[in-house]
C-alpha cells in the first residue's frame, strides 16, 4: 500500500471528514471515496496477481 493510501485509510478510521483528508493528503475526493468503499467492504489495497498489461517479451514467445 502506498503512503498516501495508508494515510487516507488512517484518517478515515479516525473519522476525519473527506474534505479535510483531501486537504491533508492532497488527493481527489474520488480517491478518498474509493478508499472508503474498500475499507467498508474489507477489501485489500494490494494489486491482484495478473493485473496490468503483459510484457512484450511474453507476447512474442506465444507466437
Amino acid at each position: 500500500m502506498d503512503a498516501k493510501r495508508q494515510r487516507e485509510s488512517d484518517l478515515l478510521r479516525a473519522l476525519v471528514s473527506v474534505a479535510e483528508i483531501v486537504k491533508i493528503v492532497g488527493v481527489s475526493k474520488t480517491m478518498v471515496y474509493d478508499t472508503k468503499k474498500k475499507l467498508e467492504a474489507g477489501n485489500s489495497f494490494e494489486r491482484k496477481p495478473g493485473s496490468g498489461a503483459t510484457t512484450k517479451s511474453s507476447q512474442m514467445s506465444s507466437w
